[in-house]
């Protein structure tokens, strides 16, 4: 990002508000807490009009693709799942190889390629959100908040007779700030000085927290969370916080040990109810297990996602559940349980404790 770039952001940011430039006309873009109150009557008033009209629900516009054949099942596990995760694998991968600066590149070129493939897919899947009745609301309450928000530069109202919302719509849309410019922003002067300075006043942009706009609102989030790593023991370095692609990897695999140490939280408290077991079964989740409430109102949990639980073992205990497959495997049949390998090891060295115990008492 160049310095100008940079600069006007920040002021566009601190301003609370968006300039439009629209047919050598200069307009206003402010939100105000009436108008989003308002706006959402507009949108509850929208839809209840839709669904007495017969307007397909959000629940209705998938079996509408399906049927139309513009979607597939298996374009939308790709879309939700797939791509995503691959998305995920990359990045990780790239904060684990960022000492080598050609693989990271390679790699980053084919990230680059998964997101816009999941930008193209993603048009075609809500290609026709508006012809549901959360669409047409959500187009509804925007049309509002244009007409209500946007006004000429000395504050006057716009004649909308002569100006069409939906090119200012599309304007407004077109001038939000990309979620890595934000990043950048959060993490360099001038702000990151200003922020520095703020936190000791607690007054950053003159107005309270819930009165935020949502670029301000993300600048803060990502400042916030840019703090909260930097007092980790485990802070990644400045060079890695500065590629967001190598940071998010840095995140993921953060995340995914804190699900993992979460978990092995979880088995600690069910073994010490039941101190006396050698090991521990969790029933998984499957087609024919699932939640209900109980007579207090609760929710009753009957199983567990399979890859969550395994997660939940250490190493040691991963590597006995393998060597178990694999006898399993080789023994092409039954096998004892004190044919499996941990078995064998256990009973040996307990073998070999009682013989070492007796010598001893010789």
């Amino acid at each position: 990002m160049y310095p100008y770039e940079r600069d006007f952001f920040i002021a566009r940011i601190k301003s609370g508000y968006l300039r439009i430039k629209y047919q050598n006309q200069v307009f206003k873009y402010q939100l105000t807490k009436d108008a989003i109150y308002e706006s959402e009557e507009v949108f509850l008033d929208a839809y209840k009009q839709c669904l007495e009209s017969d307007v397909l629900t959000d629940e209705k516009i998938y079996p509408f693709l399906i049927e139309q054949k513009l979607w597939t099942d298996e374009e939308e596990e790709r879309l939700v799942k797939k791509l995503p995760e691959y998305i995920e694998k990359v990045k990780v991968e790239m904060y684990q190889s960022f000492s080598k600066p050609a693989d990271v590149q390679r790699m980053r070129l084919y990230l680059n390629k998964v997101k816009d493939e999941i930008y193209k897919i993603f048009e075609v899947r809500h290609q026709f959100d508006y012809l549901s009745c959360n669409g047409a609301a959500i187009y509804a309450r925007w049309h509002f908040l244009v007409q209500e928000c946007v006004r000429n530069i000395d504050g006057s109202k716009v004649d909308w007779n002569n100006v069409n919302p939906h090119d200012i719509l599309s304007l407004i849309s077109n001038a939000s700030i990309e979620e890595s410019d934000i990043r950048y922003l959060a993490r360099n002067d001038p702000w990151s000085t200003m922020w520095a300075i703020s936190k000791k006043s607690n007054n950053i942009f003159d107005c309270a927290a819930s009165d935020y706009t949502e670029d301000q609102r993300r600048l803060v989030s990502w400042s916030i969370h840019y703090d909260n790593v930097r007092e980790y023991e485990d802070c990644p370095p400045d060079a890695i916080i500065e590629d967001d692609d190598c940071f998010d990897g840095w995140m993921i695999l953060k995340r995914r040990k804190q699900e993992t140490e979460k978990g092995q939280n979880k088995i600690e408290n069910h073994i010490n109810k039941h101190s006396n077991a050698q090991e521990l079964f969790i029933p998984v989740k499957n087609q024919y297990s699932s939640d209900y409430l109980a007579a207090d109102g609760s929710i009753i949990q009957t199983g567990e996602a399979p890859d969550k639980i395994f997660s939940m073992n250490n190493q040691i205990t991963s590597s006995i559940i393998q060597s178990r497959v694999n006898a399993i495997k080789e023994a092409n049949g039954p096998i004892k349980m004190a044919d499996l390998p941990d078995i064998k090891f256990k009973v040996g060295m307990q073998a070999n404790q009682i013989e070492h115990r007796i010598q001893g008492g010789k």
